[in-house]
C-alpha cells in the first residue's frame, strides 16, 4: 500500500500528515509523487502509519534498528490508555495532557465533519441556483421576458 494510499485510509489530507509525522507538507508530496526522499523521511512515515514500511513508491527499504523500534513502541504505549491491571508509564499530568489532546482531536475531526457536510450542502445550493439563474438569463431573450 502506498503513502497516499494509507493517508487517505486514515483520512487525512497531507497537512495532516505533515503535522503528524514531522515532515514537511512538500515533503509529503514529493514522496506522494514517487520522488526520492531520504531514510529518515520514510521511518518518520513508518512510526505514523504504526508499520515498518519495507518497501514504499521509492522502492527504499526502511528498517528499524533496536533503539528506533523501541521508541516507537514506546511512544505508542504513551498513547494507548493502559488497560485494567496495568501500570500507565506516564505520569497523571502527562495521561490527562494525553486524553485532552485526543478529545480536542476527536472534537476538531467533529466539526470537521459537520462544516464539510454543511459546505457540500451550501455548495448544493449554490450551485442550483447559479444553474437557475444561468438558465433563466439563457431563455430570457428567448422567450421574450
Amino acid at each position: 500500500m502506498s503513502i497516499q494510499q494509507r493517508r487517505l485510509a486514515k483520512g487525512w489530507t497531507q497537512d495532516e500528515l505533515a503535522l503528524r509525522s514531522g515532515i514537511s507538507a512538500r515533503t509529503i508530496q514529493r514522496v506522494e509523487s514517487g520522488q526520492s526522499v531520504g531514510s529518515e523521511t520514510l521511518k518518520c512515515l513508518a512510526a505514523v502509519f504504526e508499520t515498518s514500511v519495507k518497501h514504499t513508491e521509492n522502492t527504499e527499504s526502511v528498517t528499524f534498528n533496536e533503539s528506533e523500534k523501541s521508541a516507537i513502541k514506546y511512544g505508542q504505549s504513551l498513547l494507548q490508555t493502559p488497560k485494567k491491571g496495568e501500570s500507565d508509564p506516564s505520569t497523571r499530568i502527562e495521561r490527562e495532557a494525553i486524553d485532552y489532546g485526543k478529545s480536542l482531536l476527536s472534537k476538531l475531526k467533529q466539526k470537521k465533519s459537520r462544516l464539510t457536510s454543511q459546505l457540500s450542502g451550501t455548495a448544493n445550493s449554490l450551485l442550483g441556483s447559479t444553474s437557475l439563474h444561468i438558465l433563466a438569463n439563457y431563455y430570457q431573450p428567448l422567450i421574450g421576458v
